[in-house]
């Protein structure tokens, strides 16, 4: 990687076509960041993802492309919409500031490869949405997760994560894994412990890191789960599995795995 901080400060010695780059790519990152907030929403509801536009939820007024700035437009208006004035959750700028984030990192991981940085954009934008809409509705949009792990296979030749071989045994290791420990927690205590959405994103993540990276993903998750359920118990007198956005959790850990450093 290329030093950024330097004796003279930091981007000092930072060529400009980097600090470019990496302006246009967070840019980018709002942009989509803001598109990932209308799927978040419309997915589950079964509408339309491109028409029509954004508008308020609450006076179905149309947003006004003015209005419609990523982050900023929400700071100008202090939360509040332009028409009615009702709040605006804090959720779209956070997604948006997210997502852009993910996007410079993807470049400060990857680069110089220009597949891998544009592939990592496109995973950490899927799991920003799985994971969101898994949280809201604990309901996970397969149809996204399938064209997911047939990019994943497809990709591996030239993507080079992990070998095509790798990438088929990551599948098989988190789909079918997990849908056999489902079935033992089903056996020993009568309840469902994991659905078929979780089954199916850690094959997704299998597609793209293998047998290692659904491991290791499968165990943030757990433990993420795991110290929710104690929080929880003190109000719900209950360590349930039931109602737990698992997928949300993955998101997470494949989201570390894909960043940290190999």
């Amino acid at each position: 990687m290329i030093d950024v901080i330097s004796s003279d400060g930091l981007w000092a010695s930072t060529p400009p076509m980097v600090i470019f780059t990496v302006t246009m790519l967070a840019s980018f990152g709002l942009v989509i960041g803001s598109y990932l907030n209308v799927v978040v929403y419309r997915l589950p509801a079964g509408i339309s993802t491109v028409y029509p536009g954004s508008r308020c939820p609450r006076c179905l007024m149309s947003v006004k492309p003015w209005d419609n700035i990523p982050v900023v437009s929400y700071l100008l208006l202090a939360a509040r919409c332009r028409d009615c004035r009702g709040h605006i959750s804090l959720r779209y700028p956070l997604v948006e500031a997210l997502t852009s984030i993910f996007f410079v990192v993807s470049y400060w991981r990857f680069s110089p490869d220009v597949l891998e940085v544009v592939v990592a954009c496109g995973l950490s934008s899927c799991l920003v949405v799985l994971a969101l809409i898994d949280w809201d509705h604990r309901q996970v949009p397969l149809p996204l997760v399938f064209a997911g792990v047939i990019c994943g296979l497809g990709l591996q030749p030239w993507l080079g994560w992990v070998a095509p071989f790798e990438a088929i045994q990551g599948v098989l290791v988190g789909g079918a894994g997990l849908w056999l420990m489902s079935g033992a927690w089903r056996l020993l205590t009568g309840e469902q412990g994991f659905g078929d959405g979780d089954v199916w994103v850690l094959a997704l993540i299998g597609s793209f890191g293998g047998p290692v990276a659904v491991i290791k993903a499968f165990v943030v998750a757990a433990f993420l789960a795991l110290a929710v359920l104690v929080l929880r118990i003190p109000w719900r007198r209950t360590a349930s599995l039931r109602g737990v956005p698992f997928v949300t959790y993955l998101s997470i850990g494949a989201l570390a795995v894909l960043f940290m450093p190999s």
